[in-house]
């Protein structure tokens, strides 16, 4: 069943399945208001190849929509690690933005 939803889940990334993924669990989450470009999740991983400088030194990835939001918390909450895909592009305050983000139910 995992497989199937991250299979899912690639394809409805929009063709960028061979891109990199970060599994961790969330050290933190940061929420500013509505479409914020500071709202994020923060890994419990040290990042060190985003093309973003404000990822590679807080470990973060920008959140731009609910959804996201909803999972980060719901992970966060139950103590369980999550999969990110990255989408390789920064926002204004130069945090790499997610593609998706899933839950790791066996971790």
């Amino acid at each position: 069943m995992n497989r199937f939803l991250f299979a899912c889940s690639l394809l409805l990334s929009g063709g960028t399945a061979w891109a990199v993924t970060y599994t961790s669990y969330i050290s933190q989450l940061q929420g500013e208001g509505l479409q914020d470009p500071y709202n994020s999740v923060h890994l419990a991983l040290d990042i060190t190849d985003s093309p973003c400088k404000s990822t590679n030194d807080s470990n973060r990835f920008a959140i731009s929509n609910e959804v996201h939001q909803s999972f980060a918390l719901a992970a966060l909450i139950a103590g369980k690690k999550i999969r990110i895909q990255p989408t390789r592009r920064c926002n204004s305050a130069q945090i790499e933005t997610i593609n998706f983000i899933m839950i790791r139910a066996e971790d």
